[in-house]
């Protein structure tokens, strides 16, 4: 398991920040924390 060169970390902001910023616009009901992420095979089509 690992990145591959499409995946590129500094391309994402921190999501505490971002929910910070919106804190007046938006209620949080539920914390989603991923466990596992799978990446699709480089054969695969993102539509599959």
């Amino acid at each position: 398991m690992g990145s591959d060169v499409d995946e590129a970390p500094m391309a994402y902001k921190d999501i505490h920040a971002v929910m910070a910023a919106q804190n007046d616009l938006v209620e949080v009901l539920a914390k989603f924390e991923p466990r596992i992420v799978r990446m699709a095979d480089a054969r695969e089509k993102p539509e599959d």
